[in-house]
């Protein structure tokens, strides 16, 4: 699994707190699903996902406790971090 956090530019630090992205090789764990635990977190994201079955947009909001998500080989996650 390959995790990516890069900082915005000065311009948007008041906005955006970071980008990130989050790639799951096609072969991780025999290509089979697993649980990945999310921790919690205090700002809000907009994430693109591109998982082998599905394409889309997800939001997610401020968490306040740890969450199990179960995850599929060959996903991709690319989020935006807001700051509160």
């Amino acid at each position: 699994m390959i995790y990516t956090e890069i900082a915005p530019s000065e311009n948007l630090k008041e906005i955006i707190h970071s980008y990130w992205m989050f790639e799951i090789p096609k072969d991780y764990n025999n290509g089979k699903t697993f649980l990945f635990e999310v921790m919690p977190e205090n700002k809000v994201s907009i994430v693109f996902v591109n998982y082998p079955h599905f394409n889309g947009i997800r939001c997610l909001g401020v968490q306040l406790k740890r969450m199990e998500k179960e995850v599929n080989p060959g996903s991709i996650y690319f989020g935006i971090r807001f700051n509160p």
